[in-house]
């Protein structure tokens, strides 16, 4: 079953604001087209898209409350790490913090989405979820990496669906999340339980903080 039907879908009006640069930690260094975490070393390829700049491949931090699929450590390493939703919040390195419901509409928006479709829950758009797969012109790269069920702790849908958090709230034991399908172009929205575990892909802070704390 596919992390888009995992919610229910609840009518709601949100309206969002954007407070840049409060998340990460520990400060990543960017070399050309890559980043390389200083926690832990590893590189990830960025590609800018619009006025931000993505990762171009899900986050592989170890940290508590995130898991392989499977527990096999080999797909940490194809697929990126799964994360519970608060520790997706924290797990970006420094300089990078997860999407906000406001970037991921920015996005979208960017790849051609209507406006009028932008908080639709469930499947939205045409074919915009195809510029975000392997060989589309963004350099995102979705990998399909499936999700951990909150409920028993079972894994699904490796291979078939990119199930990716954001760090905006929806209620108290959910939270926002898109979900691209290997078989459908479009991209999904809808709310998440807090305790599922999804792909994290991280955007570059907007601002840089002052160093001098000013």
């Amino acid at each position: 079953m596919a992390c888009r039907a995992i919610g229910p879908m609840m009518a709601v009006i949100l309206s969002f604001s954007f407070i840049p640069g409060i998340w990460a930690q520990a400060v990543g260094e960017e070399t050309g087209e890559s980043l390389i975490d200083a926690r832990d070393g590893q590189r990830y390829p960025v590609t800018p898209i619009g006025e931000m700049v993505w990762m171009g491949r899900n986050l592989n931090y170890a940290t508590p409350g995130s898991f392989c699929y499977d527990d096999v450590a080999e797909n940490c390493s194809i697929y990126g790490r799964l994360y519970r939703w608060e520790t997706a919040l924290s797990a970006c390195p420094g300089g990078w913090h997860l999407a906000t419901e406001y970037e991921w509409q920015a996005l979208e928006r960017w790849l051609g989405l209507d406006e009028d479709y932008l908080e639709n829950y469930g499947n939205r758009g045409t074919d915009q979820a195809i510029r975000l797969k392997l060989g589309g012109d963004t350099d995102f790269d979705v990998i399909y990496g499936g999700w951990r069920r909150s409920e028993d702790g079972e894994f699904e849908a490796l291979g078939e669906n990119a199930a990716f958090w954001e760090s905006t709230d929806f209620s108290l034991s959910r939270a926002w999340h898109r979900d691209i399908a290997r078989d459908d172009d479009m991209i999904w929205r809808s709310p998440v339980i807090k305790q599922y575990a999804l792909s994290v892909r991280c955007v570059k802070n907007w601002f840089e903080e002052d160093e001098q704390g000013g």
